[in-house]
């Protein structure tokens, strides 16, 4: 899910520049020559993977008693290895899930559909999540329940990015999924690795500059040989022609938003890669008063591969 805090610098972006939804920014190069050497120096170890159970529940018949027959059947309750791994693949779904918005604000009507589309997700987190997250999810819920009035504004507050955070560390920390740590520093920079593993991904970003970042992506087609030129097209799309203009960007397309973190900050995200080459970069516009080229211009772009 698109968090409003990410949608808010594709709004910022789009005052400025041109920025399409999906987008995932980091630092890196200009151009694939200066990207793949900044990819090929980093020191970043291959993100650990957390392993969790998903084990299977056991069932077992009920015994045999001389219950009146009006004795009502005991409410069914999930194991708690199979509650987890619903928590788990739920909120992974969520993160995968595009929020209303972009450019423009959600309407009511856009907000009560899409509190609709998340309900089964959210059923699934409240029935599976850890007991020590009662309170973030209790939060999320009351977020959502709001949404479907047509009021999204709850997703603003700093209750939630902290109930959302408290959510997302529980997976990194209890699901199959692989970690990556990020940090964006000074001058327009952040190092990233040249391979990932395919699959759930943790993305961890701490913003070390005095700027906002946010990390997005998008597949990279054989075709591509010029990142930022691909970016600037992409977006360009997403912005100067709609849905239309964006159908040609179906393949490439990485649901779900990123990172994204303030000065000082450190947010995380979940996301999911299947195999292939991709590109990585930040489209929020530079300077303090956001008015300056977009980062990933300034060299906040690059490529990396998806093994798996």
């Amino acid at each position: 899910m698109k968090h409003t805090n990410r949608r808010r610098s594709l709004l910022t972006l789009s005052a400025a520049l041109v920025l399409t939804g999906p987008v995932l920014g980091a630092c890196g190069s200009d151009d694939d020559t200066s990207a793949d050497d900044a990819t090929a120096s980093t020191d970043v170890d291959a993100p650990a993977t957390t392993v969790g159970t998903t084990a299977s529940p056991t069932t077992v018949a009920p015994a045999t008693t001389e219950a009146p027959a009006t004795t009502e059947a005991p409410a069914t309750t999930l194991a708690p290895d199979v509650a987890m791994a619903g928590f788990c693949d739920a909120v992974i779904a969520l993160d995968a899930t595009d929020s209303p918005g972009g450019p423009v604000d959600p309407s009511a009507e856009e907000w009560t559909a899409f509190a609709a589309q998340i309900e089964p997700l959210v059923q699934q987190i409240e029935v599976g999540a850890p007991a020590g997250l009662a309170s973030a999810v209790g939060v999320f819920r009351s977020a959502v329940d709001q949404m479907s009035t047509g009021d999204g504004s709850a997703v603003d507050t700093p209750e939630f990015n902290e109930a959302n955070t408290a959510i997302e560390t529980a997976v990194r920390e209890e699901c199959i999924v692989n970690s990556l740590d990020i940090t964006a520093e000074e001058g327009y920079h952040v190092m990233m690795p040249s391979t990932l593993p395919a699959g759930p991904l943790s993305v961890q970003l701490t913003n070390t500059s005095s700027e906002f970042h946010v990390i997005l992506f998008v597949g990279k087609r054989d075709d591509v040989t010029d990142d930022k030129a691909f970016v600037d097209e992409y977006l360009g799309a997403a912005f100067g022609g709609g849905p239309e203009a964006m159908a040609q960007y179906a393949d490439v397309d990485v649901s779900g938003g990123g990172p994204f973190a303030p000065p000082g900050a450190t947010n995380m995200h979940l996301t999911t890669f299947e195999p292939g080459e991709y590109i990585y970069f930040c489209p929020i516009p530079s300077g303090e008063a956001g008015d300056g080229p977009a980062h990933y211009t300034l060299g906040m772009v690059g490529h990396f591969t998806v093994e798996g």
